[in-house]
């Protein structure tokens, strides 16, 4: 149950609203819809609306629909101005590659070549 005192703002934004209780009814229903409890969002609201010069419910539904153009050309104008990143991909990412022979596939496992590699890699080092 609502405060006398909230009762009685919401009756004197009726009167602001030259007696249309549509549009706080509408009001209370904005609050509902983005899921708040507060008469101060829902007075918020209306002071908004006040400030708007708005004088029916169609006048708060023909800002809306504007308001939702302009969202949506904002929005579809920012993604036509990104820049569309192109990245090559790696030899092994493209269609019909084929990797090399490892030499740890072979049937020595390149064992000789590795130890032929240390061996002269000790002799030059002195080791």
């Amino acid at each position: 149950m609502e405060s006398p005192i909230v009762l009685e703002n919401i009756d004197k934004w009726v009167q602001d609203f030259a007696g249309n209780d549509e549009l706080v009814i509408l009001a209370m229903k904005t609050m509902l819809d983005n899921n708040v409890r507060s008469y101060k969002y829902m007075s918020k609201i209306l002071q908004d609306w006040e400030s708007k010069g708005f004088k029916s419910v169609s006048d708060v539904n023909i800002y809306e629909q504007q308001r939702q153009a302009k969202k949506q050309a904002k929005r579809s104008n920012f993604q036509a101005q990104q820049p569309v990143q192109k990245e090559t991909l790696p030899d092994w990412a493209q269609p019909g590659y084929t990797p090399e022979q490892d030499p740890a596939s072979k049937p020595d496992g390149g064992l000789k070549a590795s130890l032929a590699g240390l061996k002269k890699l000790r002799q030059e080092h002195g080791i």
